[in-house]
């Protein structure tokens, strides 16, 4: 068995550092000479180390600025059904919502038949943002049997 490219060896372990959070979202990577001497290799193996985090959202280049630590993406693993405040809280942050719009409204017949009301029932429409630690994550429209939204 070969041993592995020097890029991938580069790329695993900045890798490493930014998902054990030695190397915390917003950081600046070292400029390209830093790291040729701190990997001991060329030019292009840094670069090609740095494109690959590129591509899998670790990193960013910001022209004339350098390359950062991103912030990290929020997935949701399928194998269970849970809500946006369960999810947030897992993954420490702060889960809010800020109410954009509450009205009562007439159920079309999609809304009527999600909910096994007759069209035309009054019910509540309820239009949110919802936001970790402060930012916008989602749009969420619900709408709930008049009785329960009011």
């Amino acid at each position: 068995m070969s041993p592995s490219p020097l890029y991938e060896r580069v790329e695993s372990v900045l890798a490493a550092g930014i998902a054990d959070g030695s190397l915390s979202p917003e950081t600046q990577l070292p400029p390209e000479d830093g790291l040729i001497e701190r990997f001991k290799v060329s030019r292009t193996t840094v670069r090609k180390a740095i494109q690959n985090l590129v591509e899998r959202g670790l990193v960013e280049v910001r022209r004339g600025k350098g390359t950062f630590v991103t912030q990290p993406r929020i997935t949701q693993e399928l194998t269970e059904l849970t809500g946006f405040v369960e999810d947030m809280q897992a993954l420490g942050r702060k889960p809010t919502a800020r109410l954009l719009d509450k009205c009562v409204m007439a159920a079309d017949e999609a809304v009527a038949h999600h909910l096994k009301l007759a069209p035309g029932t009054l019910v509540v429409r309820l239009q949110r943002v919802r936001l970790a630690d402060g930012v916008a994550m989602s749009f969420d429209e619900t709408y709930l049997p008049r009785e329960l939204g009011e």
